[in-house]
């Protein structure tokens, strides 16, 4: 009887934990484009977070950069800019046919980098605002934006 008891209990916390996200309809439509064997100038502020943990909505991991040189090496990083002062273009190689640009008016939208290898820069400005700069080649570039 209490095993019985203990796994209905377990299913009805399961059904209720999962209900909310099976009923719930997406506000948001996330458009994805997927870019291979690019080179990307990407410049402008990143989202500030208002938490403890991090302080702005950009993430990298491995990333490679010796002391005193712009040139890094990042396997994979993730960026959420924050328009207007967002200038980013992708191109198929250096000065090349662009294959996406940034139209300025998307408002907050996010960049995954593959394999990256170029000039990496960041700075803070006196706003408390996190600007990075990237310039150069990437294996895979996915950029969502919101539709």
């Amino acid at each position: 009887m209490g095993k019985k008891l203990i796994e209905i209990i377990i299913g009805i916390l399961v059904v209720i934990l999962l209900l909310p996200s099976i009923t719930g309809a997406a506000t948001l439509e996330i458009k994805r484009e997927v870019i291979k064997d690019c080179y990307i100038e990407a410049t402008g502020p990143v989202v500030p977070v208002s938490g403890n943990l991090f302080q702005y909505l950009f993430f990298k991991r491995f990333c490679i950069r010796p002391f005193g040189d712009d040139r890094a090496f990042i396997f994979s990083a993730y960026i959420e800019w924050n328009e207007p002062e967002v200038t980013v273009t992708i191109y198929a190689e250096k000065n090349g046919e662009i294959l996406w640009q940034d139209p300025g008016d998307i408002g907050q939208w996010g960049t995954r980098l593959f394999w990256y290898y170029g000039i990496y820069t960041d700075e803070v400005t006196t706003e408390d605002q996190l600007i990075v700069n990237f310039k150069g080649n990437a294996k895979v570039v996915i950029v969502s934006t919101g539709e």
